[in-house]
């Protein structure tokens, strides 16, 4: 399957295809944007009535980005904000139902450092596993969100 990828602005494509596109994808980009009323008006311009809109960003419930302690997540860089209940308004002003809104489960991981005996390979490998069970026990216990939020939206 093939797909024609257009490189311009989102209000450009919505002038020239209105009511277009059956999905209209965000991801990673929203909390850049400047104008987010206008690129939102210009994503859902571009659907076909029972289109979705897709839009992914930064989950700020999580536990990483709650404390707000990274520089680049200020202005210029990230320009707003997004959670579950801003997704729920962003629908409700665009005439948007919600499908879905998810966060994403926080996860542990060691990094793979890969070790020269194979003994200790073994070992490193089995308390690997072990370390992140636990971890994911811990996130899940404590119902800690992970630090991405995806929201399906559907044109009405």
């Amino acid at each position: 399957m093939r797909f024609n990828v257009t490189k311009n602005a989102i209000e450009r494509v919505a002038e020239a295809k209105p009511e277009s596109f059956s999905v209209v994808c965000s991801f990673q980009v929203l909390e850049h944007v400047v104008d987010p009323h206008s690129f939102l008006t210009s994503c859902v311009r571009c659907l076909r009535s029972g289109g979705i809109l897709a839009l992914a960003t930064p989950n700020y419930a999580s536990a990483m980005l709650a404390n707000r302690e990274d520089a680049f997540d200020l202005p210029p860089h990230h320009m707003g904000h997004f959670s579950e209940s801003v997704y729920r308004r962003v629908a409700q002003l665009y005439g948007l139902g919600v499908e879905r809104i998810r966060v994403e489960r926080r996860y542990f991981e060691l990094n793979d450092t890969v070790t020269a005996a194979t003994r200790a390979r073994f070992l490193y490998r089995a308390a690997r596993r072990l370390s992140s069970a636990m971890m994911g026990f811990a996130y899940d216990a404590a119902r800690e969100p992970g630090n991405n939020i995806l929201a399906i939206l559907r044109k009405r």
